[in-house]
């Protein structure tokens, strides 16, 4: 489920849903979007931090984040803290790997 004009903290990060904006005005429905949501039909944008985070549907109608497209799921706000907590991983493993060094 893809919720809008959401905005909330997650682990010192800022998860934004916004509807997707062209120019002025909110890009008008259209069903060859591969970001449109089941329940409102209206494009949105998925901000971690202020920085857009790409992502689409699969086939089944879950969605996936480009950036991590092995999490999947219903819910963008769960696959942004989920990319947030890889993220962090990450960095975590490459800290480790620069102290050894």
């Amino acid at each position: 489920m893809v919720k809008q004009g959401s905005r909330r903290q997650y682990r010192d990060h800022v998860i934004e849903i916004r509807p997707r904006v062209e120019g002025s005005r909110t890009t008008p429905n259209d069903s060859a979007d591969p970001a449109l949501s089941d329940t409102s039909r209206a494009p949105v944008e998925l901000l971690i931090d202020g920085e857009p985070v790409s992502y689409g549907t699969l086939f089944d109608g879950s969605l996936y984040l480009s950036e991590n497209a092995y999490t999947q799921g219903e819910d963008l706000e769960e696959l942004a803290e989920k990319l947030i907590d890889y993220r962090d991983r990450a960095r975590a493993v490459r800290g480790r790997g620069e102290e050894g060094a």
